[in-house]
């Protein structure tokens, strides 16, 4: 009986290479599957069942790395080996980084195909390699590595531009960077080196000028990205785990500010791209990837798409703002208050990956309800600071929020009781019992156990803000704050 021919599932977004591949598999008795991209591999993986793939590592939506790594930590599809293939010259920390996602092997492509064919054939009778541990460290050494390497090819290229010019190598360069940058992370390198690959192609008289600017835009992107940090590992789990594998949209974030959010996301797990204000307004097609869209805000009104209530009222998207406290109040008044939580700037990565957890976690969003009558309970405030009470009292007094005022924590239970507050904004140092005392109290009475509390901290304590949400806290504001942000925070707890 004659055994079927085993399956090969190739993944090239060229077509000329896609062809040559399928008849030179074909001719050796396999069954090909063709795929244009890595997401269409995907999906013809999970009809097909291949017995094998193999991938370009550089394609449009997914790459080849992204992809091996997607399979491979699949159980219903860890078991396929996975053979990439690139153009460029592989260096040594490609075939590693190709081995940490899960790959049999990571071979360049040579008009004969024979590495290629060998190591099919290699795959298919050795079976999918033992997956690796996840190793955070390896990876950024590998991502500095390539930032560093990075940063040096950009300049001697530019120095090349002038002199001696050599397209085909500046070609596989940027082929390399395009490939690897976007595996490790670094998604507008990926972008504007796939750029630089095309105009490398084109003669060079006609493309000089804008080569030099491409690799001075490329240049900053490498320089931006190695000042930004990595996520701190004292990140809570339970946020990289909300985060990751989520799409969210980056509206109006452009040059430096791009490449520090999208980088501190992408070390998340997340998948971020960026859009214009004018190109993504609210409710808007470009939107319709999104998980969750952080929305930067400007004074200078460039934002205004995103400041009309009707359009963010039909919005269907959890929303985080990001901006100054001008921006925040004044032109970015309506998507502050159609918005499911807000950070200020300057930001930091703890924050926004915070917030942005925190919004994901969510199942519904901020009501819809623009001028809703404030609570007929008090607000109670916590502090031992009178200059404190008098400020936030008078601040959400202003604003039509009633207050009591407690200076101790004993006080603050015993009122908290008798009250029935609709909210307790908490300072963290009381000369009793600390914040943490009382809001385990709280927890332990079934009256006052979902009574939303308002934690008062200073930014640097990140790891009190995160044992304040540990035993319940709803949100916090940091000291110095400004009165206006603490009045939106408590708005928006009260209308949830």
């Amino acid at each position: 009986m004659t055994s079927q021919p085993h399956t090969v599932l190739i993944a090239e977004d060229n077509p000329v290479e896609r062809k040559l591949l399928s008849l030179r598999l074909s001719q050796m008795g396999y069954k090909v599957v063709a795929a244009a991209d890595g997401m269409e591999a995907l999906e013809r993986t999970r009809a097909s069942r291949p017995d094998l793939i193999l991938s370009d590592v550089l394609m449009p939506r997914l790459d080849g790395f992204r992809l091996c790594q997607t399979l491979r930590r699949d159980p219903e599809f860890s078991g396929i080996p996975v053979v990439l293939t690139s153009s460029a010259t592989i260096e040594e920390d490609d075939r590693l980084l190709a081995l940490e996602m899960g790959a049999s092997a990571f071979v360049a492509r040579t008009p004969d195909c024979r590495d290629i064919i060998e190591a099919v054939q290699s795959g298919l009778v050795e079976g999918a390699p033992p997956l690796p541990t996840e190793d955070e460290e390896f990876r950024s050494e590998l991502r500095q590595r390539f930032l560093s390497e990075g940063s040096t090819e950009v300049r001697m290229l530019l120095d090349a531009v002038e002199t001696a010019w050599d397209a085909a190598a500046a070609g596989q360069l940027a082929h390399r960077w395009a490939g690897v940058g976007g595996t490790l992370g670094f998604a507008q390198i990926s972008q504007l080196a796939q750029q630089i690959e095309n105009l490398c192609q084109r003669p060079p008289g006609e493309s000089a000028d804008e080569l030099r600017l491409r690799l001075m835009e490329l240049l900053n992107l490498f320089s931006d990205a190695a000042r930004v940090p990595s996520v701190k590992p004292q990140t809570p789990a339970g946020v990289l785990e909300v985060l990751s594998g989520k799409c969210v949209a980056l509206v109006g974030f452009t040059g430096t500010d791009a490449t520090l959010m999208s980088r501190v996301l992408e070390q998340a797990g997340a998948q971020p791209y960026c859009l214009g204000w004018q190109e993504a307004p609210p409710g808007s097609a470009a939107l319709a990837p999104a998980d969750l869209v952080i929305l930067l805000v400007e004074p200078s009104g460039k934002s205004a798409a995103w400041n009309d209530p009707r359009a963010l009222a039909a919005g269907d998207k959890p929303l985080l703002v990001v901006g100054s406290r001008e921006a925040l109040f004044r032109t970015g008044a309506s998507a502050r208050k159609y918005s499911s939580d807000f950070v200020l700037d300057p930001w930091s990565s703890e924050e926004v990956l915070l917030r942005a957890s925190r919004v994901l976690r969510r199942s519904r969003h901020v009501e819809r309800q623009a001028g809703r009558a404030g609570p007929t309970a008090p607000v109670l405030i916590v502090d031992d600071d009178p200059t404190v009470c008098m400020l936030v009292s008078e601040a959400l007094g202003s604003h039509g929020l009633p207050c009591q005022v407690a200076g101790n924590g004993v006080q603050a239970l015993e009122m908290a009781a008798s009250l029935r507050p609709s909210l307790l904004i908490l300072d963290i140092n009381l000369p009793d019992m600390d914040g943490f005392q009382v809001l385990m109290r709280l927890q332990r009475e079934p009256l006052s156990r979902n009574l939303p509390v308002v934690l008062l901290s200073v930014r640097q304590q990140e790891a009190d803000v995160l044992r304040g949400f540990a035993l319940g806290a709803a949100d916090y504001v940091t000291k110095p704050f400004g009165p206006l942000e603490l009045v939106a925070r408590v708005r928006r707890l009260l209308r949830d």
